[in-house]
């Protein structure tokens, strides 16, 4: 088993609301009607590229899980 230390930075945190994109054309981003809340953040290291991605979880206003997202596809808002 190989031993890999990295430090990742991930823009989001626990509890950041967010909300979904849901497409991108050109200068136009189409955004999902409701807030979402980040509700867990997984992290993958690989050992072979040494590269770092985040998966998002976020709740829906029914306190479900939605599926994991790539931080590419969600957006903070206040």
């Amino acid at each position: 088993m190989n031993k890999a230390e990295f430090m990742a930075i991930c823009p989001f945190e626990l509890g950041n609301k967010v909300k979904l994109i849901l497409a991108k054309f050109d200068d136009e981003t189409t955004y999902s009607d409701g807030d979402y809340i980040v509700s867990d953040i997984l992290t993958t290291h690989s050992l072979k590229t040494g590269n770092v991605t985040f998966q998002i979880i976020v709740k829906d206003e029914f306190d479900r899980d939605l599926t994991p997202r790539d931080i590419e596809s969600l957006m903070i808002i206040n």
